[in-house]
């Protein structure tokens, strides 16, 4: 696409259709798209993302000159069909439906689990990976929530399972020390200890942290 810019000036995209748009197209993609438009582009697209989305975007954003020849205009011709599609939609129908919100996370047990992954495969096919930053927000468990939010910014696969993996030995870390905790509690207890004692045996754990 020769003139991306102007393209999008006037087009003049709604907000919806940049969204429609955005969960289309690879992050790495999306990236060599803005590597040569001004700042103004830029943000029309970054108003339409995630805050995190965006922070990670505009450090993938490269420097035109270490880019392939023909891949910035490729990018941005790519980008340009996938708003012209969703705009010739948005025309037809007036609106678009309302997106349809991820499936909860059920981690009561192994089945459930299995199952809301399986349901959230289906969902991320249909409708990509953007949308569950509102699953992320609504989620209290801490490795659901990294790991969804590594999602959305766009993560490598492969760096992406190595620090949940960290995220993983340091929960079980937390975990265990709990465990520690109650068992020499419940020791000091047996023991009879004084409280001023049985408090410093517990200290003495976490002493350092």
């Amino acid at each position: 696409m020769k003139d991306f810019a102007a393209f999008m000036k006037d087009s003049a995209f709604p907000d919806i259709v940049i969204q429609m748009a955005l969960r289309d197209i690879d992050s790495e993609v999306l990236a060599t798209v803005l590597a040569d438009q001004a700042e103004d582009i830029r943000e029309l697209i970054f108003g339409n993302m995630s805050l995190r989305a965006v922070a990670y975007l505009r450090e993938e954003v490269k420097d035109p000159e270490t880019l392939a020849p023909g891949a910035i205009e490729a990018a941005q011709g790519h980008f340009g069909k996938l708003l012209q599609k969703h705009h010739e939609t948005w025309k037809k129908e007036g609106a678009f439906p309302p997106a349809p919100e991820p499936p909860a996370v059920d981690l009561s047990s192994r089945e459930a689990i299995i199952a809301s992954f399986a349901a959230l495969a289906q969902f991320v096919r249909r409708q990509g990976l953007l949308p569950l930053d509102d699953l992320r927000q609504s989620t209290t468990n801490p490795m659901l929530r990294q790991g969804l939010q590594m999602l959305v910014e766009g993560w490598d696969p492969l760096l992406l399972r190595s620090v949940l993996e960290r995220f993983k030995e340091s929960l079980l870390r937390a975990q265990e020390l709990e465990y520690d905790l109650i068992i020499e509690g419940i020791d000091s207890l047996a023991s009879r200890d004084h409280a001023l004692v049985t408090e410093q045996k517990l200290r003495s754990y976490v002493a350092g942290l």
